[in-house]
């Protein structure tokens, strides 16, 4: 998928690898953990931001590794305030992510 001479720097949390490429596109790779805690999303929102310098970057989210997240955490993402970073967003899925978001979306109602 990516060069790993085109990696100008990378930023590792518990549950994503969070990498800068020459290109300006800030890839987030999932790492196969069971569960994402919202003190996760916040460790990954805070690697993204300072590998985005207070600039927007285009994202691409490499979410082929499913994986369960806490309530809430779908939302903490998506607010106005987390989203000022992102430029534009794509997201890479496997066989098995259509499944894990349905088990999410379930979670989050109750």
């Amino acid at each position: 998928m990516t060069d790993p001479g085109d990696i100008l720097q990378t930023l590792e949390t518990r549950t994503v690898h969070v990498s800068l490429r020459r290109d300006g596109i800030i890839l987030q790779r999932m790492r196969p953990v069971q569960r994402q805690t919202m003190q996760d999303a916040r460790d990954n929102l805070a690697a993204f931001n300072t590998l985005a310098a207070g600039t927007p970057h285009p994202m691409l989210l490499d979410a082929r590794h499913p994986v369960t997240i806490d309530a809430g955490v779908s939302n903490f993402y998506s607010s106005p305030e987390n989203t000022g970073s992102i430029s534009a967003m794509a997201i890479l899925v496997g066989p098995r992510t259509g499944r894990s978001t349905t088990t999410l979306r379930s979670s989050e109602a109750r």
